[in-house]
């Protein structure tokens, strides 16, 4: 028993604990085993089916028994020795056998090859076997699971097909989207994108800076519905983001314009539209607060409409409008009747950040209805001037039209009383002596400006009785002198005023914070209430009140109007000021509800008196560049180096112009601590300078009258000479049928110098402040420093004619180096009827008034021959011809002396700008 128990192992290792699968065919013995157990099933309990062997000596005895008893019995026969030999085995070897099944191995299950001695006939009977039949079956239903497996491949495969060619068509269908989609919005990143014509240039922002980052708007599709032009996205209790695409609809490359209208609807009004664009390193042209004017914009500031004043705010002191435009032909405007923040380049390099806070002193939250909104247009186009065109004709009223000045407003002079009289107060005498000498100088067209006060209170709108005891008379003198009035009006009524009482009793004041009681403010006037315009009954009693102090009413008392008479009267235009104090009270409830905003305020204010007035002056203003009005601007006297300057009012009235205010008025020049000139502070040639610049321009007031300075005769023949000359080229280019054609659709009328060639970057690069461009043929390039003699000048592309010598002609693009620019010129035989009351000095006059032929500003006139450019170069420094604003002309007040010094100078300076010429 111990040599089977050896016999059962594994002779070879690897095959250890396998499983071995035994199928029940006939089997031999081992050959090991013993004598007495050959021919006898060795079988141990392995789980498996026992093999069976039978001797040749029963096969050979035995009757031949069908196959299926014969295996019956066969099988029979195995289990009963099976369990023989179980029960002979001792129960220690049991227990080793059961063991050895546990480890049982390869050796232990063998496949032994049986041989069928079934006779033919057997085999020929086994079709008849049911088992074979069972076979036969059994490969049928392999081959039905053969093609069921087949069948569920196919399906398979159709299903990765679908998926696949799904996927493709899907992402075609995207692509497809993507490729009509025009608004390019990422809102995961909040990146906002617009992308100009070409695409070679674009403009790029990251919006709703205000909700957190990690919020994703609820509902922001690619495209809204069918509409490409169309998106909105909701942000949960935040924001509403509604994006719109429009276009100009042009053609051509060149002349195409696309834009994003950006709206933002705050859900509660906690929230707070803020976005922020990257501006690029080019050149900015726009509204600034900084205290200097800037040209084109640089370095930073901030814009918050929390100042109670008026003044000291830059140029938003004279317009509330957010437009910029940049060099390359990009523009952002903002909706001024939210309260609008501008953040320039203060929270990141290069970047412009905007939004809009109601938290500030003149909005309360019923302004909004609901939460917070902010509005913007964001354009792009192939040039700066295509963009600025398209952008104009989206800022006209809807119904309105860019109306014209009358032609005549545009010629003559404005006198100022205040630049008279000083501090003074006016009175009849004054107006009537006023316009006496003027007219006794020679001076046509006269414009008399009464800014000094006139009322007796401010808020009476008549003429005080005590200073003015006949109105009447003086109105008949004034006509017979072909002298008119503008009267400077406010809004503003003194709480001792004679309209105070009944506009409170009849709520036509403006409230405070509250809304039920009148707002009061410090005005420049004192204390006192101001007219709520917004609404329709109180800009009608303001315009009667106003047509009654035309006719000439001397109590202002509430009487029929005729206004076809009032357009005979002397006062014919109206100047409207705010004054330098505060402007509204806190927190302001206008009668117009809810909508009712500052910038409402102002734009109202300026509709109603415009309608009335020819010229009308305004002094603030918002969103009314389609109304007919005169902004004025001042220049600055200002030290740099050693010599006096004269600075900011180029500047201004370019910015201005490029804001859709074309008729800017030289409103005389101020100190640089912005108050009045003190007497003698401004020399002779300085005036001249800036008269030779201010005649060039739509409309001026003078800051001082000519005898204000010492040599009375030069100084009024130099006045008459200049406003003569200047004012025939500025009229010349401006009656022209192009010219009016653009005032129309709102171009400026003094223009920068790249406006004829608005790509060139080049051009835009040399950030030239000091020449302009009057229409698109005449360049002026003014001398505004006392002392100076000769100047660069940078002549745009073109053929460009002298204005003062025709024969002379340049080519540009290029610089004229050291060019002279004498003092006064004004292109005529100056002196008029005066130059017989000269004395000592009608020599020099005389050489003075020559060098007038050649002098002035330098003005160079475009020729007409080439279609793109046209205009001259206009020596006037100032006006109409380039001279150096310096000069003083030889003479007057303190510098007096200097000047006959350099009079030798100039003769010469005349005599090489001849031969130059």
């Amino acid at each position: 028993m111990a040599e089977e128990d050896e016999g059962v192992k594994c002779d070879d290792d690897p095959c250890d604990g396998q499983i071995v699968l035994s199928i029940p065919v006939p089997s031999f013995p081992r050959v090991n085993s013993t004598p007495d157990a050959l021919g006898e099933l060795q079988v141990k309990q392995f789980e498996i089916q026992p093999s069976f062997q039978i001797s040749s000596k029963e096969r050979e005895d035995s009757p031949k028994p069908s196959h299926q008893q014969e295996q019956r019995h066969t099988q029979q026969q195995q289990k009963n020795d099976l369990h023989q030999k179980r029960e002979q085995l001792p129960q220690p070897n049991q227990a080793k056998l059961q063991k050895k099944q546990l480890s049982w191995s390869c050796e232990d299950v063998r496949f032994i090859e049986t041989f069928d001695h079934s006779t033919p006939e057997t085999a020929t009977d086994q079709s008849d076997d049911p088992s074979f039949k069972t076979l036969e079956l059994s490969r049928g239903e392999l081959v039905k699971k053969y093609q069921l497996h087949g069948f569920v491949a196919l399906i398979f495969l159709v299903t990765v097909v679908s998926v696949s060619l799904s996927w493709h068509y899907r992402n075609l269908a995207t692509q497809i989207l993507h490729s009509s989609q025009t608004i390019f919005f990422n809102p995961r990143t909040r990146q906002l994108t617009l992308s100009g014509p070409d695409k070679s240039r674009s403009i790029t922002g990251k919006v709703g800076l205000d909700m957190p980052s990690w919020q994703l708007p609820l509902h922001c599709p690619i495209v809204m519905g069918d509409n490409p032009h169309e998106k909105e996205c909701v942000w949960k209790n935040n924001a509403i983001l509604r994006i719109g695409h429009v276009t100009n609809g042009a053609a051509s490359v060149q002349n195409l314009v696309e834009c994003y209208n950006v709206s933002w609807e705050s859900l509660h009004p906690q929230h707070v539209p803020y976005d922020c664009f990257d501006i690029g390193d080019e050149q900015w042209y726009g509204p600034s607060n900084q205290s200097e004017s800037v040209y084109p914009i640089r370095g930073k500031f901030v814009f918050n409409p929390t100042n109670y004043t008026v003044g000291n705010n830059g140029l938003f002191s004279s317009a509330v409008d957010f437009y910029w435009l940049s060099a390359k032909g990009v523009a952002l405007l903002v909706n001024g009747d939210n309260p609008v923040q501008v953040y320039w380049n203060q929270t990141g390099d290069n970047k412009v950040c905007i939004l809009s806070n109601y938290t500030g002193p003149f909005y309360h939250q019923e302004n909004h209805l609901i939460a917070p909104h902010l509005n913007y247009t964001l354009c792009t186009g192939f040039d700066t001037r295509t963009t600025h065109s398209f952008m104009l004709s989206m800022r006209t009223k809807k119904g309105s039209q860019h109306t014209l000045q009358n032609l005549d407003s545009l010629r003559g002079s404005h006198w100022s009383m205040k630049g008279y009289l000083g501090e003074t107060e006016v009175n009849q005498s004054h107006v009537i002596n006023l316009a006496g000498k003027l007219q006794d100088f020679g001076f046509d067209d006269i414009q008399i400006s009464m800014d000094n006060n006139w009322q007796a209170e401010h808020g009476d709108l008549t003429f005080d009785p005590t200073r003015f005891p006949n109105v009447t008379q003086m109105l008949e003198d004034l006509s017979s002198l072909n002298c008119r009035l503008t009267m400077v009006v406010s809004p503003y009524f003194h709480f001792s005023s004679t309209n105070f009482k009944q506009c409170t009793d009849e709520s036509k004041f403006v409230k405070d914070a509250g809304g039920w009681v009148t707002g009061l403010v410090h005005s420049e006037f004192g204390l006192a209430a101001i007219a709520d315009i917004t609404a329709s009954e109180v800009a009608d009693w303001f315009q009667k009140k106003l047509y009654l102090l035309k006719l000439g009413s001397e109590t202002g008392s509430d009487v029929s109007v005729d206004t076809s008479k009032a357009e005979e009267t002397v006062i014919q235009a109206f100047r409207l000021t705010y004054g330098r104090g505060a402007w509204l009270p806190y927190k302001p409830h206008f009668r117009l509800g809810e909508s009712g905003t500052p910038n409402m305020f102002r734009r109202r204010m300026t509709e109603a008196l415009s309608s009335m007035a020819s010229p009308f002056i305004v002094e603030h203003t918002s969103d009314t560049s389609h109304v007919r009005s005169f902004i004025p601007v001042q220049a600055t006297l200002i030290t740099r180096g050693n010599r006096p300057c004269l600075t900011g009012i180029l500047e201004t009235a370019l910015t201005l112009g490029l804001m859709g205010y074309p008729y800017i008025m030289a409103d005389g020049i101020t100190a640089d601590d912005k108050k009045e000139l003190r007497t003698g502070e401004l020399s002779l040639e300085l005036y001249v300078r800036w008269l030779e610049l201010a005649t060039i321009f739509p409309a001026y007031q003078h800051p001082v009258t000519p005898w204000h300075f010492k040599d009375v005769d030069l100084a009024v023949a130099m006045t008459i000479n200049l406003t003569r000359h200047n004012e025939a080229i500025k009229m010349s280019v401006l009656e022209e049928s192009d010219v009016l054609e653009e005032l129309s659709r709102g171009f400026p009328i003094l223009r920068p110098v790249w406006w004829n060639e608005p790509a060139n970057q080049t051009t835009h690069s040399l950030e030239m402040k000091d020449e302009f461009l009057v229409g698109s043929k005449l360049l002026v390039a003014p001398v505004l420093c006392e002392g100076v003699r000769s100047r660069d000048i940078n002549l745009p592309r073109g053929v460009w004619q002298d204005y003062h010598t025709p024969t002379r002609y340049e080519i540009g693009p290029a610089t004229i180096r050291a060019y002279q620019v004498p003092l006064g010129r004004s292109g005529e035989d100056g002196g008029d009827d005066d130059d017989d009351d000269d004395d000592d000095d009608d020599d020099d006059d005389d050489d003075d008034d020559d060098d007038d032929d050649d002098d002035g500003g330098d003005v160079m006139k475009c020729d007409d021959g080439d279609d793109d450019d046209g205009g001259g170069v206009d020596d006037d420094d100032g006006g109409g011809g380039g001279g150096d604003d310096d000069g003083g002309g030889g003479g007057g007040d303190d510098d007096d002396d200097d000047d006959d010094d350099d009079d030798d100078d100039d003769d010469d300076d005349d005599d090489d700008d001849d031969d130059e010429k």
